[in-house]
């Protein structure tokens, strides 16, 4: 006897379809991916520059305080000085009791990073000093 043997026939056209859907779907993920670790560097950078400034501030507004120190001794001299991750220098200006503070900062690690205080203040007849205005100059 003769055995008839057929192999089963494929239908032709449907034999790459998983593999076009698997690449589709990795495209997906892959773009989806460079998003988000796009958007993450961005706010890692945001946060990053938002805190250096903070820093520069801080360290600006210990420059006025450190001119108010010394007014309230009953000086009115420049300061310049080292405070933490930068320097300061804080102007002193004024005559008869009022007296204008201009504080200047920058970052030792990032000397592209600065602040500007400038606070206006007075002398009291007591010999205290009473602060009248205090504000960061963004551009100067």
């Amino acid at each position: 006897m003769t055995e008839n043997r057929h192999t089963p026939r494929r239908e032709h056209g449907n034999e790459g379809i998983a593999l076009i859907f698997v690449l589709g779907y990795l495209a997906v993920v892959t773009l989806l991916a460079a998003t988000f670790l796009t958007t993450l560097n961005r706010n890692i950078s945001r946060a990053t520059a938002s805190q250096a400034h903070q820093v520069c501030v801080n360290i600006a507004e210990g420059g006025v305080e450190q001119a108010i120190a010394a007014l309230r001794e009953g000086g009115a001299a420049d300061q310049v000085g080292t405070l933490g991750q930068g320097h300061f220098t804080a102007t002193v200006r004024g005559v008869n009791g009022a007296f204008e503070i201009v504080s200047t900062a920058t970052l030792t690690d990032s000397p592209d990073v600065r602040t500007r205080i400038v606070a206006s203040v007075s002398r009291e007849a007591s010999g205290g000093v009473r602060v009248v205005s205090w504000n960061e100059v963004t551009k100067w």
